[in-house]
């Protein structure tokens, strides 16, 4: 703690970047999507190469769900906080964030109803989906779910997110340590702290987690540099940003999920949802810091 700042060691890290059939998209000729407005053609043209829906979308509709429209209101040039530190969610930016992520439901390339997050993998090997919106561990998972060594180099592709009106951004997450001020341990703490800091550490929690790394060094062994499908993920790490450092932002990104679940299923409007969540975020406000 220095100047009432907490401060954590890194220790892995992880973001969103699209995982989708290359076989399918193969067979339909078509190219993984750069835009918004690529995107449920993309979906679309894989349902017409046999999968059942294009998206496997997350229908938990809860605090992921909100994390997931607040990355597109950043791509559509919106913010989550103003400078002086009140919500900024009853945007243009937002609206067009939960009309996007609606389009995946409203179009009929996802569902409403499923997969669920432990169906999401067999369904994606199974063709049930062609695509996930999700992080880097699944590609280390894929042949597990196949049942079949290889699976996954021969069917998957991966890329960066499609780009709204102000880029390609995705949100900076993982996991970090750190040691209390007043720990009886703290000098074997850190030592501990430490060891799994060093790139070798994080190379083999990525071969035993498939986690990336929080040392960007590490990045360059072979067990990571010679993965081609995590490329699209180191690319989008780069343009990434960090979700609200406040204590109600794990209570508004639950709204979120839940106002996101009301636009998909079409009983609520973008804009009477981007509402409810400002008044509802307003009336927690942010907390202390």
């Amino acid at each position: 703690m220095a100047g009432n700042v907490a401060y954590t060691v890194p220790w892995y890290a992880y973001t969103y970047a699209l995982v989708y059939r290359a076989d399918l998209a193969k067979k339909a000729g078509v190219k993984a999507p750069a835009t918004w407005d690529e995107t449920v053609p993309f979906l679309k043209a894989l349902q017409g190469a046999g999968a059942r829906r294009g998206l496997g979308a997350d229908i938990g509709w809860d605090i992921f769900n909100g994390q997931d429209v607040a990355m597109y209101a950043w791509q559509a040039g919106g913010s989550l906080l103003s400078s002086g530190g009140k919500w900024t969610l009853d945007t243009p930016a937002m609206v067009d964030a939960l009309q996007y992520n609606a389009s995946f439901f409203t179009s009929g390339t996802a569902d409403t109803a499923g997969p669920t997050f432990l169906d999401a993998q067999p369904y994606f090997v199974s063709g049930k989906t062609a695509m996930m919106i999700t992080g880097p561990w699944v590609i280390g998972q894929l042949d597990t779910a196949a049942k079949k060594d290889g699976w996954t180099a021969a069917h998957v592709a991966t890329a960066p997110l499609p780009a709204g009106a102000s880029g390609s951004n995705s949100f900076s997450a993982g996991g970090s340590w750190g040691v209390l001020a007043g720990a009886g341990n703290a000098d074997a703490s850190w030592k501990l702290v430490r060891y799994l800091a060093k790139p070798s550490t994080q190379v083999a929690q990525y071969r035993a987690y498939s986690s990336l790394p929080a040392v960007i060094s590490a990045w360059d062994d072979p067990a990571i540099a010679d993965q081609p499908l995590l490329d699209a993920f180191l690319t989008q790490l780069k343009n990434t940003r960090a979700f609200p450092q406040v204590n109600t932002w794990q209570q508004v990104a639950t709204r979120l999920g839940k106002e996101m679940e009301a636009v998909a299923k079409g009983t609520e409007t973008a804009a009477k949802a981007a509402a409810n969540v400002q008044a509802y975020a307003d009336s927690l406000g942010t907390g202390a810091k």
